[in-house]
């Protein structure tokens, strides 16, 4: 006991008091000041727990602990002021621990954040260096970040939007290279762009615009735009169908179908009429269409858009506003059959154009064209050399000498931006025969002025000499440098009658003068006026007056 004793007391201030008694109440140890505390009562020791008591003007808080195998109670008595110091003690230690801690998190915090912070400074400067615009004076580099990741995302946004936009675009070029023969090497280059080929066969038409609805920029842009949408919406009847934009007149449509057989080709024909008639009547557009054969695989789609080339070639024998088959050009080509336009027609047609005889000219074209084209099917090279050959004439024509070019067309279209603009033969006939004709009323009408003016001398000479017996046609033809035979047609078409009619009228009026004016005989009267005799003076004054000259004379006298 007195080594417990020894053991636990370590002074008031430190441990408290702490007693030991029986059931009877007898204290049987005590350690700490014996007199502090006077044992309580029994039944108050008996209870387990805690409590206060002032005792010697000392607080002091009381434990009671009762052993469960033996009779004894257990009391410990602390100075409440020794807890509390304690507390204090154990609560500036708990401060003291707590701070360096917190110092030690910060210094490690820093240390870390030192290490974490290089990569994330290194990261803005990078921004900073890499982008055109950042803001004046950012915050912190995490704001620099985000306002960079922000504007990217933003920027990400707008590209996406754009690419879009030009989707339509990238999808024509994409396809226009794929008609020209470029194979795309990645196998999902074209669904990147929306294009999609389920079927195994390919088939290009072609479609050229001849002449469209409307006459500005604007509206041939506008026809161009529905004559595609046109024949993508019919050509999906067949199967996947794209448009190709190749130059400001034609367009390509691009038809993926799950078949190669005649009743393919007449879809396709089928197809073509459709679009043709569609247009024609909703949008006054003329197009002409070909068709190209149908091939297998992506492979196929180049030589597809060649044969429909090709087709689209024979336009100049078929003309416009209609659909061209490849297939059925094959039969149009015999390279034995030549055309039929020999030097003497040429030099016909050239010298009625020159005497201005349209309905001649009329005549020799219409007869080129049924010798040609009618009774004949010219394969393309020669209807080309054809072509070319009428187009020689006319340029012949217009420079010859005696062609007054400025005059012809002063107030018109110009004939050689006609004939290179002409696409077909039909359109070159009726541009050449306009051409001939203009240049046929020219002549006319020089030949009226002129033949009216030579009128006039030749009146006016006749009307000086009428006098003389011996004025005649071949006289007055010599005079004026004329083939009697000419000047005597001219005479007839200018004035209206013969020659000698005409000097006769003139010799007459005159005789009907010397008539009522003078008293002279016939005889001389006539030689006045130039007859030989009285004989031909009265025969004729009969002839134009009804009466003989002396009845005139007495009826006027």
């Amino acid at each position: 006991m007195a080594k417990v004793e020894a053991l636990l007391s370590d002074g008031e201030l430190k441990l408290g008091h702490l007693y030991v008694s029986d059931g009877s109440g007898q204290r049987l140890l005590s350690i700490g000041h014996p007199t502090v505390y006077t044992l309580p009562e029994k039944e108050q020791s008996a209870n387990d727990g805690g409590f206060f008591i002032h005792m010697n003007n000392r607080e002091y808080f009381v434990s009671t602990l009762i052993s469960p195998h033996r009779d004894r109670h257990y009391i410990l008595m602390t100075s409440v002021d020794f807890i509390r110091q304690d507390l204090k003690r154990i609560t500036n230690l708990v401060w003291c621990v707590t701070t360096m801690l917190i110092l030690a998190g910060i210094v490690l915090a820093v240390v870390l954040a030192k290490g974490k912070y290089k990569p994330i400074k290194k990261i803005a400067d990078g921004f900073s260096a890499k982008m055109k615009t950042v803001p004046k004076e950012p915050s912190d580099e995490l704001k620099l970040i985000e306002w960079a990741a922000d504007t990217a995302l933003k920027e990400k946004e707008q590209f996406l939007s754009a690419m879009q936009r030009q989707l339509p675009v990238l999808r024509s070029n994409v396809l226009l290279r794929l008609i020209q023969g470029s194979i795309p090497a990645e196998q999902n280059a074209l669904q990147s762009i929306g294009v999609e080929f389920h079927q195994r066969y390919f088939c290009v038409i072609l479609v050229h615009v001849d002449q469209y609805s409307g006459g500005t920029m604007k509206d041939r842009n506008f026809s161009k735009f529905v004559i595609g949408n046109v024949l993508e919406h019919l050509g999906r009847e067949l199967g996947q169908s794209y448009v190709v934009d190749l130059d400001p007149d034609r367009v390509a449509l691009l038809i993926n179908i799950d078949q190669a057989n005649d009743a393919a080709d007449m879809q396709l024909q089928e197809l073509a009429a459709k679009a043709l008639e569609f247009i024609g009547l909703k949008y006054h557009s003329t197009i002409t269409i070909s068709i190209g054969g149908v091939h297998e695989k992506l492979e196929g789609v180049h030589a597809s858009y060649q044969e429909a080339v090709r087709a689209m070639e024979y336009q100049i024998l078929k003309g416009y506003s209609s659909v061209i088959n490849f297939g059925d050009i094959k039969t149009l080509h015999n390279p034995q059959t030549t055309y039929d336009y020999p030097i003497q027609t040429e030099e016909l047609l050239i010298h009625s154009i020159k005497h201005g005889d349209i309905a001649k000219v009329r005549a020799i074209m219409s007869a080129v064209y049924q010798m040609n084209f009618v009774t004949r099917h010219l394969p393309l090279q020669m209807a080309r050399c054809l072509f070319f050959d009428l187009m020689g004439t006319s340029i012949k024509v217009l420079n010859s000498s005696v062609m007054d070019f400025e005059n012809i067309f002063a107030d018109g279209p110009q004939p050689y931006e006609r004939l290179i603009s002409s696409r077909t033969i039909q359109e070159m006939q009726h541009t050449l025969l306009w051409i001939y004709e203009k240049i046929c009323a020219h002549i006319q009408a020089q030949k009226n002025q002129h033949s009216t003016q030579l009128k006039d001398r030749i009146t006016a000479y006749i009307g000086e000499t009428f006098t003389d017996p011996n004025l005649s046609l071949t006289k007055v033809a010599g005079v004026f440098n004329l083939n009697p035979s000419y000047l005597s047609g001219l005479f007839k078409d200018q004035v209206g009658e013969n020659f000698l009619n005409y000097v006769n009228k003139l010799r007459v009026e005159a005789a009907k003068k010397y008539l009522v004016e003078q008293s002279v005989s016939l005889q001389e009267i006539a030689a006045r006026v130039g007859y030989s005799n009285n004989v031909v003076l009265i025969r004729n004054f009969k002839k134009h007056v009804g009466m003989t000259p002396s009845e005139y004379r007495e009826k006027r006298r």
